[in-house]
């Protein structure tokens, strides 16, 4: 900005300001023109010069700010003619020139602040003056619907509404105007967290406040960049990250009364733990749903874990934890198998532990694979299971001996001849089963 000159051409030379200059920057330009050649900072002899200059910088804050022109036709012609428009001695003053002085009469009117905007629900404080510079004990001054009486020279309008306001002064039947800038209250808002450093599953407590005296926001937004929104109805959101990472939170508030200045804060989120567990019934049931629960080392459920029924490389079922680090499982066919859990993140090490899938009781059957007879006592037995699945570890008992059935559930016997009872049994939800084996010098069967 340059020096404002109240005898330039244009508006903008008058103020000092650059032709792109912005509407903040004609305004404050303005003020301080009006600052410098306000008459009441001038001494007497100064001042009918001074308030010429300050009626012009007026008309080029108006022209530059609501498209009004400039100079305006009253200024041009003095500016032609050479008069001055408040020099009341003009010998030369004819009836035109009386009316030009009646009309300066008008109150002059001076808003305050000096920048010409205020906030919603701020007052408004205008000044009327005489053209002579003196305050006026009487008039009215209105700013859209509200008004008030003018005392001691000072009329003070509360508006409740945003917006480029004219300002109205009435007295003696005399009217002069301005314009005021109603502005949305600016509030910076600041988010205030219970922790800056949090583990996945951890609850994450977020204020929303105002930055000037800590105040709770009601009806503020809170979101994250995880795609999140949670209304702050009462001034706080509670937030429960689910993954390791940075944390984006940002509040807003797009109240109509006032303008916030929205604030965002980066939370870290470390991995829930260095390891897993996994929580199951030691054994159960074919085709029956039970119960998984996968947490980490500090004891906290973890969400996305995939738990696997495996037997060697291969997974038989499979299914990923909810928020409660939980799921079910089921399995269909008895066995002994591995269950394990893994975390979606990585640098977490999984955790695995032994299920047995095992119908209540299961019968054993014993049959003969190769027949013992009187010149070949050693034969051999199979046990297997309902299904005619081999049963290994089976104890096998004939003609007072026992043996254990090998990884294909079969076990060596040695019988004279004559009849024998052979049984199996096992422990672990087995029923034990027997076989009728007669052994003669024949045959046997």
């Amino acid at each position: 900005m340059t020096d404002p000159d109240p005898t330039a051409e244009t508006a903008h030379e008058c103020l000092g300001v650059p032709p792109d200059a912005s509407h903040e920057e004609v305004k404050l330009a303005a003020a301080h023109a009006k600052s410098q050649f306000n008459p009441d900072h001038h001494p007497e002899p100064e001042k009918r010069a001074v308030r010429d200059r300050f009626h012009a910088v007026r008309a080029a804050e108006e022209a530059l700010l609501s498209d009004g022109e400039f100079p305006p036709p009253r200024l041009r012609l003095d500016r032609e003619t050479g008069d001055d428009a408040d020099d009341g001695d003009n010998e030369a003053d004819g009836p035109d020139d009386e009316a030009d002085d009646t009309d300066d009469e008008r109150p002059t009117l001076s808003v305050l602040p000096r920048s010409e905007t205020v906030v919603v629900g701020e007052p408004v404080v205008v000044e009327v003056r005489e053209a002579t510079g003196d305050r006026l004990d009487h008039g009215e001054v209105v700013v859209g619907d509200a008004a008030a009486s003018v005392a001691h020279g000072r009329a003070t309008v509360t508006v409740t509404e945003p917006g480029s306001k004219t300002v109205v002064a009435r007295a003696d039947g005399r009217v002069a105007r301005t314009t005021v800038t109603v502005v949305p209250e600016t509030v910076a808002l600041c988010l205030d967290c219970s922790a800056t450093r949090v583990a996945v599953g951890d609850s994450l407590e977020v204020a929303v406040r105002r930055q000037s005296d800590g105040g709770l926001v009601r009806g503020a937004t809170v979101h994250t960049d995880r795609g999140e929104t949670h209304d702050a109805t009462h001034g706080t959101v509670t937030l429960g990250p689910t993954r390791p990472g940075e944390l984006r939170v940002t509040a807003t508030d797009d109240a109509s009364d006032r303008s916030y200045e929205p604030a965002t804060t980066v939370v870290t989120v470390e991995p829930a733990g260095d390891a897993l567990s996994v929580e199951a019934p030691a054994t159960v049931r074919p085709d029956t749903s039970f119960g998984v629960i996968v947490r980490d080392t500090a004891g906290r459920p973890v969400e996305a874990a995939r738990v696997a029924v495996r037997r060697g490389e291969e997974s038989l079922v499979a299914d990923t934890t909810d928020g409660a680090g939980r799921t079910r499982l089921s399995v269909p066919v008895p066995g002994s198998y591995t269950l394990r859990a893994t975390a979606s993140e990585p640098g977490v090490d999984p955790a695995e532990r032994t299920l047995t899938v095992a119908p209540e009781r299961t019968t054993l059957a014993l049959s003969v694979v190769d027949r013992p007879t009187a010149r070949k006592p050693v034969g051999r037995v199979v046990v297997r299971d309902e299904w005619g699945r081999p049963v290994a570890g089976a104890t096998v008992t004939a003609a007072g001996e026992e043996t254990a059935t090998d990884d294909r559930g079969r076990a060596a016997i040695r019988l004279p001849p004559g009849e024998h009872v052979v049984t199996a049994r096992k422990a672990g939800g087995f029923e034990s089963g027997e076989l009728r084996v007669t052994v003669d010098r024949e045959r046997s069967s």
